[in-house]
Protein backbone atom coordinates (compact mmCIF):
# COMPACT_ATOMS: atom_id res chain seq x y z
CA UNK A 1 0.00 0.00 0.00
CA UNK A 2 1.24 3.43 -0.94
CA UNK A 3 0.92 6.80 0.70
CA UNK A 4 0.91 9.81 -0.21
CA UNK A 5 1.78 13.54 0.96
CA UNK A 6 1.46 16.84 -0.23
CA UNK A 7 3.72 20.14 0.94
CA UNK A 8 4.45 23.48 -0.20
CA UNK A 9 7.71 24.88 0.20
CA UNK A 10 9.19 28.26 -1.71
CA UNK A 11 12.80 26.96 -1.03
CA UNK A 12 14.59 24.04 0.16
CA UNK A 13 14.95 25.70 3.82
CA UNK A 14 11.20 26.55 3.98
CA UNK A 15 9.12 23.60 4.52
CA UNK A 16 5.45 24.64 6.02
CA UNK A 17 5.74 22.31 8.46
CA UNK A 18 8.09 19.99 10.74
CA UNK A 19 7.23 16.60 9.65
CA UNK A 20 6.58 18.02 6.20
CA UNK A 21 2.83 16.49 6.29
CA UNK A 22 0.11 18.70 4.99
CA UNK A 23 -1.72 16.34 3.05
CA UNK A 24 -1.96 12.13 3.50
CA UNK A 25 -4.25 9.88 1.83
CA UNK A 26 -4.01 5.93 1.83
CA UNK A 27 -3.10 5.37 -1.52
CA UNK A 28 -2.29 7.77 -4.84
CA UNK A 29 -5.25 6.44 -6.76
CA UNK A 30 -7.25 7.50 -3.85
CA UNK A 31 -5.89 11.07 -4.25
CA UNK A 32 -9.14 12.77 -6.17
CA UNK A 33 -11.55 11.47 -3.28
CA UNK A 34 -9.76 12.98 -0.39
CA UNK A 35 -10.73 15.75 1.61
CA UNK A 36 -9.30 18.87 3.21
CA UNK A 37 -9.93 21.38 5.53
CA UNK A 38 -11.35 24.96 3.88
CA UNK A 39 -9.03 27.63 3.46
CA UNK A 40 -9.66 31.28 5.20
CA UNK A 41 -8.00 34.12 5.43
CA UNK A 42 -7.85 33.93 9.58
CA UNK A 43 -6.96 30.02 9.45
CA UNK A 44 -4.28 29.14 7.43
CA UNK A 45 -4.09 25.18 8.09
CA UNK A 46 -0.23 23.89 8.46
CA UNK A 47 -1.13 20.61 8.53
CA UNK A 48 -4.35 18.80 7.01
CA UNK A 49 -4.84 15.11 6.63
CA UNK A 50 -7.26 13.25 5.30
CA UNK A 51 -8.64 9.38 4.41
CA UNK A 52 -9.66 7.92 1.00
CA UNK A 53 -13.45 7.56 2.34
CA UNK A 54 -14.16 11.18 2.29
CA UNK A 55 -15.32 13.46 -0.23
CA UNK A 56 -13.71 16.92 -1.34
CA UNK A 57 -16.32 19.29 -2.14
CA UNK A 58 -16.27 21.10 -5.36
CA UNK A 59 -17.48 24.70 -5.05
CA UNK A 60 -21.34 25.35 -6.19
CA UNK A 61 -20.75 27.57 -9.43
CA UNK A 62 -23.46 25.75 -11.11
CA UNK A 63 -25.77 27.10 -13.95
CA UNK A 64 -27.20 30.34 -12.43
CA UNK A 65 -25.09 31.31 -9.59
CA UNK A 66 -23.47 35.26 -10.28
CA UNK A 67 -20.11 35.42 -11.33
CA UNK A 68 -18.94 37.21 -7.98
CA UNK A 69 -20.09 34.77 -5.85
CA UNK A 70 -16.59 34.33 -3.26
CA UNK A 71 -15.57 31.03 -3.08
CA UNK A 72 -12.63 31.34 -1.01
CA UNK A 73 -10.39 33.73 0.39
CA UNK A 74 -6.66 33.89 0.68
CA UNK A 75 -3.65 35.72 2.23
CA UNK A 76 -0.99 36.42 -0.36
CA UNK A 77 1.98 37.79 0.24
CA UNK A 78 3.00 41.67 -0.96
CA UNK A 79 4.72 42.75 -3.79
CA UNK A 80 8.02 44.29 -2.89
CA UNK A 81 7.00 45.36 0.77
CA UNK A 82 5.86 43.59 3.80
CA UNK A 83 2.48 42.11 4.79
CA UNK A 84 -0.31 40.59 3.05
CA UNK A 85 -3.22 41.12 0.78
CA UNK A 86 -6.47 39.19 0.50
CA UNK A 87 -6.86 37.30 -2.72
CA UNK A 88 -10.73 36.09 -3.92
CA UNK A 89 -11.59 33.46 -5.49
CA UNK A 90 -15.21 34.08 -7.27
CA UNK A 91 -17.11 31.81 -9.86
CA UNK A 92 -15.88 33.82 -12.10
CA UNK A 93 -16.55 33.09 -15.91
CA UNK A 94 -14.55 31.73 -19.26
CA UNK A 95 -11.69 34.73 -18.66
CA UNK A 96 -11.60 34.89 -14.62
CA UNK A 97 -12.15 32.59 -11.67
CA UNK A 98 -13.54 28.99 -10.83
CA UNK A 99 -14.85 28.39 -13.99
CA UNK A 100 -11.78 29.56 -15.46
CA UNK A 101 -9.24 27.20 -13.65
CA UNK A 102 -11.80 24.30 -13.15
CA UNK A 103 -10.49 22.34 -15.88
CA UNK A 104 -7.42 22.12 -14.33
CA UNK A 105 -8.17 21.02 -10.99
CA UNK A 106 -8.73 17.46 -12.80
CA UNK A 107 -5.50 17.58 -14.07
CA UNK A 108 -3.64 18.22 -10.80
CA UNK A 109 -3.84 15.34 -7.94
CA UNK A 110 -5.97 15.28 -4.98
CA UNK A 111 -8.99 17.02 -6.22
CA UNK A 112 -10.35 20.72 -5.00
CA UNK A 113 -8.96 20.14 -1.69
CA UNK A 114 -5.66 19.25 -2.54
CA UNK A 115 -5.74 22.47 -5.14
CA UNK A 116 -7.36 25.07 -3.10
CA UNK A 117 -4.89 24.13 -0.83
CA UNK A 118 -1.96 24.72 -3.16
CA UNK A 119 -3.68 28.10 -3.86
CA UNK A 120 -3.19 28.95 -0.65
CA UNK A 121 0.17 27.87 -0.43
CA UNK A 122 1.68 29.49 -3.20
CA UNK A 123 0.04 32.72 -2.25
CA UNK A 124 1.37 32.88 0.99
CA UNK A 125 5.19 31.96 0.39
CA UNK A 126 5.48 32.39 -3.67
CA UNK A 127 9.22 31.36 -4.53
CA UNK A 128 8.66 33.80 -7.92
CA UNK A 129 7.03 36.98 -8.99
CA UNK A 130 6.78 37.89 -12.30
CA UNK A 131 4.48 41.33 -13.24
CA UNK A 132 2.81 40.62 -16.60
CA UNK A 133 2.19 43.29 -19.17
CA UNK A 134 -1.49 43.18 -18.67
CA UNK A 135 -1.24 43.99 -14.50
CA UNK A 136 -1.66 40.74 -13.13
CA UNK A 137 1.02 38.72 -11.33
CA UNK A 138 2.15 35.41 -11.92
CA UNK A 139 3.05 33.24 -8.64
CA UNK A 140 4.11 30.06 -8.30
CA UNK A 141 5.96 27.53 -6.26
CA UNK A 142 7.13 24.18 -6.41
CA UNK A 143 5.02 21.28 -4.74
CA UNK A 144 6.48 17.88 -3.60
CA UNK A 145 3.98 15.16 -4.12
CA UNK A 146 5.17 12.03 -1.96
CA UNK A 147 4.70 8.44 -1.96
CA UNK A 148 5.67 5.72 0.29
CA UNK A 149 5.96 2.29 -0.32
CA UNK A 150 7.88 -1.27 0.54
CA UNK A 151 10.96 0.46 -1.36
CA UNK A 152 10.97 3.28 0.56
CA UNK A 153 9.83 6.03 -1.55
CA UNK A 154 9.61 8.53 -4.02
CA UNK A 155 7.95 12.16 -5.05
CA UNK A 156 7.02 13.99 -8.00
CA UNK A 157 8.05 18.02 -8.17
CA UNK A 158 4.81 20.04 -9.23
CA UNK A 159 5.38 24.00 -10.14
CA UNK A 160 2.07 25.25 -9.28
CA UNK A 161 1.13 28.99 -10.28
CA UNK A 162 -1.70 31.07 -9.50
CA UNK A 163 -2.26 34.30 -12.08
CA UNK A 164 -3.85 37.09 -9.61
CA UNK A 165 -4.81 40.91 -10.94
CA UNK A 166 -3.35 43.08 -8.44
CA UNK A 167 -3.48 46.20 -10.22
CA UNK A 168 -7.08 48.25 -10.79
CA UNK A 169 -10.73 48.01 -10.18
CA UNK A 170 -9.75 44.03 -10.06
CA UNK A 171 -7.46 43.91 -7.68
CA UNK A 172 -7.32 41.01 -5.28
CA UNK A 173 -9.08 38.67 -7.77
CA UNK A 174 -7.83 35.34 -8.78
CA UNK A 175 -7.75 34.83 -12.58
CA UNK A 176 -6.46 31.10 -13.02
CA UNK A 177 -4.44 28.65 -10.77
CA UNK A 178 -2.81 25.45 -12.41
CA UNK A 179 -0.15 22.70 -11.56
CA UNK A 180 2.16 21.40 -14.07
CA UNK A 181 4.23 18.04 -13.17
CA UNK A 182 7.80 17.69 -13.06
CA UNK A 183 10.39 15.39 -12.47
CA UNK A 184 10.50 11.85 -10.52
CA UNK A 185 12.86 12.01 -7.62
CA UNK A 186 13.35 8.20 -6.48
CA UNK A 187 13.62 8.81 -2.68
CA UNK A 188 12.21 9.49 0.35
CA UNK A 189 10.61 13.72 0.33
CA UNK A 190 12.83 16.48 1.60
Amino acid sequence: MRRSKLFVTSTAAVLMTATAAIFTVGSASAASDAKVANITVDTLPLHVTGTASMVAAAPNCGKGVTPRKVIARYSAKQYDKGGYRTDVLFCGNSKYGYRHLSPHVGQYFGGWGAFSFSIAQVLKVPAVFRKQSNGNFLESAPIYQCFYDEDGGYYYVWTFTVIATITGAKYGTIVTAYGHRGRRVNELCP
